[in-house]
């Protein structure tokens, strides 16, 4: 019996056809996946960007009216603190 050499040869070519088809389909889902996911990230990112930079320009422009001490004192005592000298009387009876 004898083998054709072309039959076997387009057998081979056909394998790696559908095996590198195969490869090139899994390698498209797998990157439009990570792609999603990227720009999902990069929306985010965006967003806290567009957060920073309006803190930024506030911030610049305390400085460019000059901080005050009124201020200072404002943002102080939001966060607790108090001036020196200064006494904190608290309720010890929870009426307003």
């Amino acid at each position: 019996m004898k083998h054709n050499g072309r039959g076997s040869t387009r057998f081979v070519l056909k394998t790696v056809a559908v095996v590198i088809g195969l490869y090139l389909c899994t390698s498209y889902f797998s990157m439009s996946g990570r792609l999603a996911d990227a720009q999902a990230e990069y929306e985010e990112l965006r967003a806290t960007h567009a957060v920073e930079q309006q803190k930024t320009a506030e911030l610049e422009d305390l400085v460019a009216d000059g901080m005050t001490d009124r201020y200072i004192i404002q943002v102080a005592r939001e966060r607790g603190y108090i001036l020196p000298g200064e006494r904190i009387f608290i309720d010890i009876y929870g009426q307003n």
